[in-house]
């Protein structure tokens, strides 16, 4: 029988679902950090935090916002190079394992869905400077994206700075379904399944954000990164 989380149709369901799988302590696994079914290794953990730091900028004098945040795995790497950094999250097993084991003095988390982010996330009232969103565009669709900016840069304090990283792209799908057999298997199990999720057009987004007032800068990620072959960056920013 096909695994129960495979087969959810909404992602609430599959994140509810796919983090009890596993033993509170395998992070990467949990939240889907995995190449070729094992997970990823400290060298591809170390070069995707780099890339996401050269791009995010932070400082110390940072507030940022880690939408989707997981397991708080990422945001605990983050949390020392800023002065505080709050993780958003639906799951409540991911929340619960970031709060008990990837917690930190300056960050707080909170269950919360991304589309409705509200002033009771911020930290002492005080609006985020940097935002980022880690492998998690893909579970939002085409209309919820400009919702998704509003939510977000209602929050922030101008200009504002936003890093979406890991985006499914839209034109390499094919580098991911490489093979006869992953083509076959796509077009047999689209429709029944959520598959990957969202793959997104540059042209769409940029469209988007125009509409928002907002400039977009997409951005290649390292090519030695696993995922580097069929997804992309953006960096989203005042005009």
């Amino acid at each position: 029988m096909d695994d129960p989380c495979l087969q959810a149709k909404e992602w609430k369901d599959f994140w509810t679902c796919f983090p009890a799988k596993f033993s509170d302590t395998d992070f990467l696994r949990q939240v889907g950090k995995t190449h070729r079914g094992k997970p990823i290794d400290n060298a591809q953990m170390n070069l995707l935090l780099t890339h996401l730091c050269n791009n995010v900028r932070p400082d110390k004098n940072d507030v940022i916002l880690d939408v989707c945040c997981g397991n708080g795995l990422l945001t605990s790497l983050m949390s020392n190079t800023c002065r505080h950094i709050v993780g958003v999250d639906f799951s409540p097993s991911l929340i619960s394992v970031a709060r008990k084991y990837n917690d930190a003095v300056n960050i707080s988390y909170h269950r919360n869905d991304a589309m409705m982010i509200d002033e009771n996330v911020l930290f002492e009232s005080e609006p985020f400077n940097k935002v980022y969103m880690y492998e998690a565009l893909q579970h939002f669709d085409e209309d919820q994206f400009s919702g998704l900016l509003s939510a977000i840069t209602n929050l922030s304090i101008r200009p504002v700075h936003m890093y979406l990283a890991s985006i499914l792209d839209k034109e390499r799908i094919d580098k991911f379904y490489n093979t006869d057999e992953l083509k076959a298997q796509y077009e047999r199990e689209k429709g029944e399944r959520l598959l990957l999720g969202t793959w997104w057009d540059k042209e769409y987004m940029c469209d988007i954000c125009t509409v928002h007032n907002l400039t977009c800068k997409f951005i290649d990620q390292p090519d030695e990164l696993y995922t580097a072959h069929y997804r992309f960056d953006v960096l989203i920013k005042s005009k």
